[in-house]
């Protein structure tokens, strides 16, 4: 019972931990809102390897530090959860090696930047590199999102109207999404007095 206890105690921090991080990455206007939980890529799997890899050593302490009368259920559940710890590690970084094989072999739109981006009235000009295949721009605050229209596309700049005087002041991400479904934030680019 000692170790239910430890293991949903444990469970009960991770999950709080997790909440407060998408809280902060919301509040922040840095959510990514194609990926699970909003937060940047790979991040789901590795919070769900060190999960893993808590409750192993959670498992292993107490199954060490407790006279548990079957030691053989003990080890069954050690067993599983390592087995689980272990593919899940591979999963990850083996998911992280694809990953940067294919970032190595990046086209355009994947490797443009955002250097900077200024805002006259309700002109936006946008400055940077690969931005031509650029598919739609976007200034977010928080969970608010304000769509531009792109007027003019050219590889080093995106010319586009928003009108953000209705909006609230402040700090404005800009993102810019591509034609081949990769997304570019800026976050802080814009902002409002």
């Amino acid at each position: 019972m000692v170790v239910v206890a430890v293991t949903l105690a444990s469970l009960a921090v991770v999950g709080l931990i997790v909440i407060a991080i998408v809280t902060a990455f919301a509040r922040l206007g840095l959510e990514t809102r194609k990926q699970p939980l909003g937060l940047p890529r790979g991040s789901v799997r590795a919070l769900i390897a060190l999960l893993l890899v808590v409750m192993f050593g959670v498992f292993a302490a107490l199954a060490i530090s407790c006279h548990v009368a079957d030691a053989a259920l003990v080890k069954q559940v050690l067993d599983v959860i390592g087995t689980l710890m272990v593919s899940m590690s591979g999963f990850y970084f083996g998911s992280r090696t694809a990953e940067g094989a294919a970032n190595r072999l990046a086209t355009p739109a994947q490797s443009a930047s955002v250097t900077s981006a200024t805002l006259a009235g309700t002109s936006l000009t946008i400055v940077g590199t690969g931005l031509n295949t650029a598919k739609t721009v976007e200034l977010v605050q928080g969970t608010l999102h304000v769509a531009a229209t792109v007027v003019a596309l050219e590889p080093t700049k995106i010319t586009a109207t928003v009108d953000l005087s209705a909006q609230p002041k402040g700090a404005w991400a800009v993102v810019v999404t591509f034609n081949d479904g990769s997304i570019l934030t800026k976050p802080g680019a814009i902002v409002t007095i």
